[in-house]
């Protein structure tokens, strides 16, 4: 009882250790965060506000958008170290970059050079390609956005040997308003008279120069006031949001070290249970380990190959954007997605086939009903979410959110016809008798099963872990998968599903290990469900990210929760694939090892 009550207290002492730093750091964090932005009534003269370019893009095709230094224009500034970034900055480009513009607050400028920067003969065709589409550029100046051009062109009836010719803006007017202490409003003149011609592909000299021009507004708009407010608090929430989320795991995982002796010995004071035959009152175990397989086989194969078939995509579709054939961010064009929808349908004969071939192995009933399942598994559930969204677009009258439903109907049927032709290919390799082999020496089954093994704590902590460990990257994944970066979006979501799978691989090998070393062998859909968990958290947080982007209205937010439920839905499937053929591997390793020994 001594023993017991000083463990006890031990246990008691480490949670509190472990809850003092988060109760101190909540006292302390709201202050710190704050410090990090400038308030606008903190604001006074002679204040430097940075500017920061954002991205570059044609007036006439917003997808194709680079960052604002792939065009030469002078050098970035000097990085602001430690910068909390906003969901708005985020979503807006995540090309936010510091330039060596100088806008101090209610200053004025005259002609101040910004660089003196020699165009070499390529950099002068890159500025005239831009300048000849009518390329843009985006800006932030305290948050609010500031619009450009590159150049201008002029007719061959404005010039004066009858010619085409183009001009490159070298110096800008900016006209910043103020009202009291807190900038509310900017906008950018550029300065035609002196702009260079950059018509002959030679060598030029430009010098870069800018006038600041302070106005006073007397009665300013309340949402620049509003968007000022929303996006220092979002830093505050996005800040705490991932202090708290690595504070819980840290937590979580203090309270499992922490119990988890506490309760083997409480479940250990019984004796362990044995299975008796009834024939000369021996104990022994009737079935070896061979003996188990999969309940809802063929619903497990369906599973298993739909979530193949997703990663097969993923992959596939970043190979066909490095050919040219996929331009994943032009979704205008109709026949980019025919050509996903006739790729998905070409590859749904490897799931037919895949899902076939697992099912045989262990059983020669339910070959039809689970090529069925398989057909059905994916399809008719992101068919009906888009017939509820087209609903929910006319009802809400938001007509640019509908999906014509007739692509989808053929993709439907061409998926049935494959994965039929599919699993009439797959060949079952089940063998009567392997799978019953009959141990007769005694095997002791012990009596408690450790709640760390039970579906919903693998679930819980085999879905928590590793969004946790992805929590500070979700609005920049969300905002990839939604086409709202310009940079490095392709690597973002590549680094997204590295990072995951690797995760879930780990998870599921440690879990499965530790599963089958207290000799339960029902990993099959428990695998499934720990691995597809963490898909559940990332679809909560994506209605998150939704609501904070369109401020609560309820037409947009439901109609991403549908779009957003068919990604994780899919994603769930590949996670599960992947967490399950990984606990495959460690209980067909421990087999061997078994054999060996045997």
């Amino acid at each position: 009882m001594a023993i017991m009550n000083r463990r006890t207290s031990l246990i008691v002492l480490i949670l509190i250790a472990a809850l003092l730093p988060m109760l101190i750091s909540t006292k302390n964090l709201k202050p710190v965060l704050t410090s990090q932005v400038l308030e606008p009534h903190q604001l006074k003269e002679g204040d430097l506000i940075p500017l920061f370019a954002s991205k570059v893009f044609q007036r006439a095709d917003g997808c194709g958008a680079k960052s604002y230094f792939d065009l030469p224009f002078c050098p970035a500034g000097d990085p602001i170290l430690n910068r909390m970034r906003s969901t708005e900055e985020i979503v807006k480009g995540d090309c936010f970059t510091k330039t060596q513009y100088e806008l101090k607050f209610k200053v004025e400028t005259v002609d101040k050079i910004l660089c003196e920067k020699n165009l070499k003969t390529h950099e002068v065709r890159k500025f005239r390609d831009a300048i000849s589409k009518e390329v843009d550029y985006h800006m932030y100046y305290n948050n609010i956005l500031l619009r450009g051009v590159v150049g201008i062109v002029k007719e061959k009836s404005l010039t004066v040997d009858s010619r085409t010719r183009d001009y490159l803006v070298k110096h800008i007017n900016f006209y910043p308003y103020y009202y009291e202490n807190k900038v509310v409003g900017i906008y950018a003149l550029p300065d035609i008279k002196s702009a260079v011609d950059i018509t002959e592909d030679a060598e030029i000299s430009v010098n870069f120069t800018y006038s600041v021009n302070w106005k006073v507004k007397s009665n300013p708009t309340n949402s620049v006031h509003q968007n000022e407010t929303a996006i220092m608090k979002d830093s505050e929430d996005k800040e705490s949001l991932i202090f708290w989320g690595a504070m819980f795991c840290i937590w979580l995982m203090l309270l499992i070290v922490a119990i988890d002796p506490y309760l083997q010995n409480y479940f250990d004071r019984y004796p362990p249970r044995v299975i008796t035959l009834t024939e000369n009152g021996i104990r022994y175990k009737v079935h070896g380990d061979d003996c188990w397989r999969p309940p809802y086989s063929s619903l497990l194969g369906a599973i298993l190959a739909i979530g193949a078939q997703q990663l097969l995509m993923i992959i596939l579709l970043p190979f066909f954007a490095s050919l040219g054939v996929f331009y994943a961010c032009d979704l205008s064009q109709q026949c980019q997605d025919i050509f996903v929808l006739i790729l998905y349908c070409i590859s749904s004969y490897f799931p037919g086939y895949l899902a076939t071939q697992f099912n045989g192995t262990y059983t020669t009933f339910g070959r039809r009903e689970c090529i069925m399942q398989t057909a059905v598994l994916y399809t008719v559930p992101v068919f009906l979410t888009l017939v509820v969204v087209n609903s929910a677009a006319w009802f809400a009258d938001i007509p640019e959110s509908a999906t014509p439903l007739g692509p989808f109907v053929a993709w439907g049927l061409g998926n049935c016809f494959f994965t039929i032709l599919g699993g009439t290919r797959g060949h079952p390799n089940y063998e009567p008798g392997k799978y019953c082999a009959t141990r007769t020496t005694q095997m002791v089954i012990p009596w408690w099963q450790s709640w760390l093994i039970s579906t919903p704590a693998q679930m819980l902590l085999g879905g928590l872990l590793p969004f946790l460990f992805l929590l500070g990257d979700m609005d920049e994944i969300y905002a990839s998968f939604l086409f709202l970066k310009v940079c490095g979006a392709y690597f973002t979501v590549f680094r997204f599903f590295v990072c995951i799978i690797i995760m879930t691989t780990v998870i599921a090998i440690v879990s499965t290990s530790y599963q089958l070393s207290c000799e339960d062998f029902n990993f099959w859909w428990r695998s499934v469900f720990r691995g597809g968990s963490t898909a559940i958290f990332i679809f909560a947080y994506g209605i998150y990210f939704q609501y904070r982007i369109k401020k609560g209205n309820l037409g947009p937010l439901f109609i991403f929760m549908c779009y957003n439920a068919c990604f994780c839905y899919a994603l769930f499937l590949i996670l599960g694939a992947v967490s399950f053929y990984a606990s495959l591997y460690v209980y067909g390793t421990k087999k061997l090892n078994l054999h060996k020994r045997n």
